[in-house]
Protein backbone atom coordinates (compact mmCIF):
# COMPACT_ATOMS: atom_id res chain seq x y z
CA UNK A 1 0.00 0.00 0.00
CA UNK A 2 1.42 3.29 -0.87
CA UNK A 3 0.78 6.54 1.17
CA UNK A 4 0.59 9.96 0.05
CA UNK A 5 2.28 12.85 1.67
CA UNK A 6 1.14 16.30 1.60
CA UNK A 7 4.33 17.15 2.97
CA UNK A 8 5.45 16.17 -1.07
CA UNK A 9 3.26 16.78 -3.58
CA UNK A 10 3.77 15.12 -6.64
CA UNK A 11 3.52 17.06 -9.98
CA UNK A 12 2.73 15.31 -12.88
CA UNK A 13 2.95 16.60 -16.65
CA UNK A 14 1.57 14.41 -19.49
CA UNK A 15 2.69 14.82 -22.85
CA UNK A 16 0.58 16.00 -25.33
CA UNK A 17 -0.70 12.94 -27.27
CA UNK A 18 -1.06 15.33 -30.35
CA UNK A 19 1.69 15.84 -32.89
CA UNK A 20 1.06 19.65 -33.01
CA UNK A 21 -0.68 22.08 -30.76
CA UNK A 22 -1.65 25.85 -30.96
CA UNK A 23 -2.14 28.13 -28.41
CA UNK A 24 -3.69 31.93 -28.72
CA UNK A 25 -2.11 34.82 -26.42
CA UNK A 26 -1.80 38.21 -26.14
CA UNK A 27 1.20 39.94 -27.99
CA UNK A 28 4.39 40.14 -26.02
CA UNK A 29 6.25 42.81 -25.06
CA UNK A 30 9.11 42.93 -27.67
CA UNK A 31 12.60 42.32 -26.73
CA UNK A 32 13.96 45.50 -26.14
CA UNK A 33 11.22 46.10 -23.66
CA UNK A 34 11.60 42.88 -21.67
CA UNK A 35 14.46 43.69 -19.09
CA UNK A 36 15.95 46.78 -17.80
CA UNK A 37 19.32 47.25 -16.34
CA UNK A 38 19.53 49.20 -12.81
CA UNK A 39 22.65 49.14 -9.87
CA UNK A 40 21.70 45.24 -9.14
CA UNK A 41 21.96 44.33 -12.74
CA UNK A 42 19.48 43.14 -14.77
CA UNK A 43 15.54 42.94 -14.35
CA UNK A 44 12.62 42.31 -16.15
CA UNK A 45 10.40 45.11 -16.72
CA UNK A 46 6.44 45.61 -15.41
CA UNK A 47 5.08 45.13 -18.54
CA UNK A 48 7.12 42.04 -19.72
CA UNK A 49 6.11 40.32 -15.82
CA UNK A 50 2.50 41.04 -16.70
CA UNK A 51 2.41 39.51 -20.28
CA UNK A 52 4.23 36.60 -18.92
CA UNK A 53 1.04 36.04 -16.02
CA UNK A 54 -1.54 36.45 -18.71
CA UNK A 55 0.09 34.80 -20.96
CA UNK A 56 0.54 31.67 -18.30
CA UNK A 57 -2.77 32.06 -17.32
CA UNK A 58 -3.92 31.61 -20.75
CA UNK A 59 -2.09 29.03 -21.88
CA UNK A 60 -3.49 26.73 -18.83
CA UNK A 61 -6.79 27.63 -19.92
CA UNK A 62 -6.31 26.21 -23.24
CA UNK A 63 -5.22 22.68 -21.52
CA UNK A 64 -1.56 23.34 -22.56
CA UNK A 65 0.75 19.66 -22.11
CA UNK A 66 4.11 18.92 -22.60
CA UNK A 67 6.19 18.27 -25.54
CA UNK A 68 8.92 15.70 -25.12
CA UNK A 69 11.23 15.69 -27.90
CA UNK A 70 12.31 17.47 -30.89
CA UNK A 71 9.92 20.37 -31.99
CA UNK A 72 9.29 23.28 -34.20
CA UNK A 73 7.75 26.47 -33.23
CA UNK A 74 5.71 28.53 -35.77
CA UNK A 75 4.89 32.46 -34.59
CA UNK A 76 1.77 34.44 -36.03
CA UNK A 77 2.24 37.56 -34.97
CA UNK A 78 -0.66 40.27 -35.17
CA UNK A 79 -0.12 42.73 -38.07
CA UNK A 80 -0.54 46.13 -36.54
CA UNK A 81 3.07 47.70 -35.40
CA UNK A 82 5.05 46.29 -39.11
CA UNK A 83 8.15 48.95 -37.60
CA UNK A 84 9.06 46.39 -35.23
CA UNK A 85 10.75 43.14 -36.27
CA UNK A 86 8.81 40.31 -35.87
CA UNK A 87 11.55 38.30 -34.89
CA UNK A 88 12.06 40.46 -31.43
CA UNK A 89 9.20 38.11 -29.73
CA UNK A 90 10.69 34.89 -30.45
CA UNK A 91 12.63 35.46 -27.11
CA UNK A 92 9.71 36.12 -24.72
CA UNK A 93 7.33 33.15 -26.45
CA UNK A 94 10.29 30.91 -25.91
CA UNK A 95 11.03 31.76 -22.48
CA UNK A 96 7.28 31.56 -21.51
CA UNK A 97 6.72 27.83 -23.12
CA UNK A 98 10.13 26.48 -20.86
CA UNK A 99 9.13 28.47 -18.06
CA UNK A 100 8.65 26.27 -14.59
CA UNK A 101 5.09 27.71 -14.29
CA UNK A 102 4.01 26.79 -18.09
CA UNK A 103 6.69 23.75 -18.72
CA UNK A 104 5.01 23.26 -22.41
CA UNK A 105 8.70 22.60 -23.37
CA UNK A 106 11.95 21.12 -21.38
CA UNK A 107 14.37 23.48 -21.93
CA UNK A 108 14.80 26.13 -25.00
CA UNK A 109 17.96 24.63 -26.77
CA UNK A 110 18.74 23.07 -29.43
CA UNK A 111 18.51 19.78 -27.99
CA UNK A 112 14.64 19.98 -28.15
CA UNK A 113 14.03 23.59 -30.28
CA UNK A 114 14.86 22.57 -33.93
CA UNK A 115 13.50 25.30 -35.73
CA UNK A 116 11.48 28.31 -34.97
CA UNK A 117 10.05 30.57 -37.50
CA UNK A 118 7.99 34.07 -36.67
CA UNK A 119 6.30 35.86 -39.14
CA UNK A 120 3.42 38.90 -39.41
CA UNK A 121 -0.17 36.97 -40.43
CA UNK A 122 -1.87 38.01 -43.29
CA UNK A 123 -4.74 39.89 -43.82
CA UNK A 124 -5.62 40.42 -39.84
CA UNK A 125 -5.63 36.36 -39.32
CA UNK A 126 -4.46 36.35 -35.54
CA UNK A 127 -5.42 38.88 -32.48
CA UNK A 128 -2.08 39.06 -30.61
CA UNK A 129 -0.35 35.82 -31.81
CA UNK A 130 -0.83 32.08 -32.84
CA UNK A 131 1.70 29.28 -31.58
CA UNK A 132 1.96 26.24 -33.35
CA UNK A 133 4.62 23.59 -31.69
CA UNK A 134 4.99 20.53 -33.49
CA UNK A 135 6.62 17.57 -32.76
CA UNK A 136 9.18 16.33 -35.08
CA UNK A 137 11.06 12.93 -35.52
Amino acid sequence: MTMMSLDRPRIERRALAARAATFLLPMPPFADALYVRDADGRKPTARYLRWKRLASEMLKLQHAGRMLGHVEIDIQLEEHNRSRNCDNAIEPVLDLLCSPEVGILAENSARSVRKVTAEWSRRRAVEGLRITIRRVE
